[in-house]
C-alpha cells in the first residue's frame, strides 16, 4: 500500500489528495486492478503515479512518485498561503501584483492577495496621481504594504517664439529619469525638482532646472 500524507506549518485538517495513473486515469475506489482504501491511502501495482494535494490555507501541490515492491509513505509538504493587504492612498486606486516570473496574480474576493514565501512586484494606478512601482518578499508572515501616491500637476512650456520650428523638449527627474509628455505636450508631474533640454531650429539649446510645487505651471522657454 501507499500512504499519502500531508504536512504543513499546522495540522491539515481538511487536505484533499488525487493520484492519477500514467494515462491521466484518477485512482478511485472502483478503478479496476488498483485501489482507493481510504482517504491518502492506496494499494498500486508498481510503476510511476502523479498526485494533487491541496488543503485550505495551502498552495496546492503537483508532483510524481514511484512504486515498487515495498509498502510505502509518501511525504507531501505544502507552503502555507500569507494574507497580504495593501492600504493603498488614495483608496480607489489599481493595484495589480506580479509573481517573479511576471505572470499577474489574482486578489482575493476582499482585495486581499493569498501568497506564498517569495518576492513578488506591484504597479499602482490612478488618474491624477504618480504610478506607483516596486517589489515586497512574502517571509512567513502576513503583511500589510501602505501605498501612499502623490498626485501629480499639470507642466507645460511656452516659448518666447512667433513661430517654433522642430521644438524639442526633454524633462528630467532629480534622479535622472526622462518624463514621457502627455499627447499634448504637457506633463503629468508630482512635486520635486526637474531639469529639461530645449532645443529650436536657430536657436541655441535652453538647459534649466524648475520645480513643482503642489500646483500646475507653464515654464518659460526664453530662447
Amino acid at each position: 500500500t501507499v500512504r499519502i500524507e500531508l504536512t504543513g506549518e499546522v495540522s491539515i485538517e481538511e487536505g484533499a489528495v488525487h493520484v492519477y495513473k500514467k494515462d491521466g486515469t484518477e485512482i478511485t475506489e472502483t478503478t479496476s486492478g488498483l485501489f482507493k482504501l481510504e482517504d491518502g491511502v492506496y494499494r498500486l501495482d508498481g510503476g510511476i503515479y502523479t498526485y494533487e494535494a491541496s488543503a485550505k490555507g495551502y498552495a496546492p501541490k503537483t508532483g510524481t512518485f514511484s512504486v515498487g515492491k515495498q509498502d510505502k509513505t509518501v511525504a507531501v509538504e505544502l507552503i502555507a498561503y500569507r494574507t497580504i493587504t495593501f492600504d493603498l492612498t488614495p483608496a480607489d486606486a489599481q493595484i495589480k501584483v506580479y509573481d517573479i516570473e511576471g505572470k499577474e496574480i489574482a486578489a482575493n474576493e476582499d482585495g486581499t492577495y493569498s501568497l506564498v514565501d517569495g518576492t513578488y512586484s506591484y504597479e499602482v494606478v490612478r488618474e491624477g496621481y504618480w504610478s506607483e512601482n516596486g517589489t515586497f518578499t512574502v517571509d512567513k508572515t502576513d503583511q500589510t504594504l501602505t501605498i501612499d501616491m502623490d498626485e501629480t500637476y499639470i507642466i507645460g512650456f511656452d516659448a518666447n517664439l512667433s513661430v517654433v520650428q522642430n521644438l524639442i523638449i526633454v524633462v528630467t527627474s532629480d534622479d535622472g529619469t526622462e518624463m514621457v509628455a502627455e499627447e499634448d505636450g504637457t506633463y503629468l508631474l508630482k512635486n520635486g525638482k526637474y531639469s529639461y533640454k530645449a532645443s529650436a531650429r536657430g536657436y541655441e539649446d535652453l538647459r534649466e532646472t524648475f520645480t513643482v510645487e503642489s500646483g500646475a505651471k507653464t515654464v518659460p522657454l526664453n530662447f
